[in-house]
């Protein structure tokens, strides 16, 4: 059985990984975490914030996070990016007040990078 697809299929171009790419992913990564460590905000507002950075995979499961569990958090540092496995894919290690976070992003056709998942490691 096919799926059916509404217009042509986009062409998928995963771009050379290069210093410049692990700058902005590590950037994402950095915005991401300051937005994600935010439990003082309703999860509507917390949930808005987050989600342009979000994959559209990572969207359904960070849908479902109760923000007021989290600790509120700041970055203090952050580690080179590093690829992961593939030039598509970036893991950024960033410090923060409340432990160190680990945020694999994607990114294809010179869009922005997309966080895929966020770990976190308590101090």
């Amino acid at each position: 059985m096919h799926e059916e697809h509404e217009g042509p299929l986009k062409e998928v171009v995963i771009p050379k990984w290069t210093a410049d790419r692990a700058k902005k992913a590590e950037q994402r990564a950095t915005e991401f975490t300051n937005k994600y460590l935010r439990p003082e905000l309703s999860m509507t507002d917390w949930y808005k914030g987050i989600e342009p950075y979000l994959a559209p995979e990572a969207k359904a499961v960070y849908s479902e996070v109760d923000n007021r569990n989290l600790t509120s958090g700041k970055v203090t540092k952050i580690s080179p990016a590093k690829r992961s496995g593939s030039d598509s894919l970036a893991k950024v290690q960033v410090t923060t007040t409340v432990g160190t976070v680990t945020v694999l992003l994607s990114q294809v056709n010179d869009e922005p990078w997309l966080v895929e998942s966020f770990t976190t490691k308590e101090k």
